[in-house]
């Protein structure tokens, strides 16, 4: 029962980060070949929700870095995969907003552990970031696009996606 629950959990979350991202390629590219952005949403998606970080683009996805949109939602995909299954299984039937703690649910260590982890690895790598690349691969760029870069990068630290060529990088 929760193999198959499991399993149709994972294609709801890739499923809705592929129709996500084909709404926003189809915004960003109008006039595009609809099949060619459904394959690239959909590949895309897949990669970034099981963190493969794989692209069918020879550069990765820098030919998506101006669209914070669409790094956001990469960036979700990669989290929530991250996460876990399970944990996310166990945040779908906790109610927070219940003032009952019994009617509420429970969340287990795993998912507290994961969610916090997450958590810490996502600002400290940011923060990170920011601070050593600020006049480096992000210099001369806005600071929105900065913020979002160093965000898109921190949740990459297993996905191995990138908006900027890694050996540009501070040392």
């Amino acid at each position: 029962e929760l193999f198959r629950f499991s399993c149709l959990f994972v294609a709801l979350a890739e499923t809705m980060g592929m129709a996500s991202l084909f709404w926003r390629l189809e915004a960003v590219h109008p006039g595009a070949d609809t099949l060619t952005l459904l394959w690239q949403a959909g590949f895309h998606s897949v990669s970034a929700f099981c963190n493969a970080g794989f692209s069918i683009f020879p550069e990765g996805l820098v030919r998506w870095r101006e669209d914070a949109a669409l790094l956001g939602i990469v960036d979700v995909l990669v989290i929530a995969g991250g996460i876990g299954v399970l944990s996310l299984i166990n945040l779908r039937y906790f109610y927070f907003w219940r003032r009952d703690r019994r009617r509420r649910g429970q969340l287990t260590l795993q998912t507290k552990l994961a969610a916090a982890t997450s958590l810490v690895l996502l600002v400290g790598g940011a923060v990170v970031t920011l601070v050593f690349e600020w006049n480096y691969t992000l210099g001369g760029e806005p600071i929105g696009r900065k913020l979002s870069w160093a965000i898109f990068h921190s949740t990459m630290r297993t996905a191995g996606f990138n908006v900027v060529d890694l050996g540009l990088m501070h040392p």
